[in-house]
């Protein structure tokens, strides 16, 4: 399974992650813009690229938003419908596996 937006929806845990990083280095942030951006491309070619043109380290950027989001692991959230899918491919036998 793929988690991301199939199985967990954790877009606004990242999007909030992504706001504070943002936050702490002083770069500007157009939540819309950024949801789009990551929904087309990653979260990893966003901070590459913000990290270009602000000549920041992107490692970097990525440590800060990693820790970020681990604080808001509970705003992570099952998608519509999928404990029931789940569950329907374990009665089914399906092997399962992220």
């Amino acid at each position: 399974w793929d988690l991301d937006g199939t199985l967990l929806d954790s877009y606004e845990a990242i999007l909030s992650g992504i706001e504070e990083t943002f936050a702490q280095f002083s770069i500007p942030y157009d939540k819309e813009k950024v949801r789009e951006f990551i929904l087309k491309y990653s979260v990893q070619d966003l901070l590459v690229q913000v990290a270009e043109e602000r000549k920041l380290d992107a490692e970097v950027l990525n440590q800060v938003r990693a820790q970020s989001l681990s604080e808001k692991n509970a705003q992570v959230v099952l998608m519509p419908g999928a404990r029931e899918v789940l569950a329907w491919a374990d009665q089914a036998g399906i092997q399962q596996f992220i």
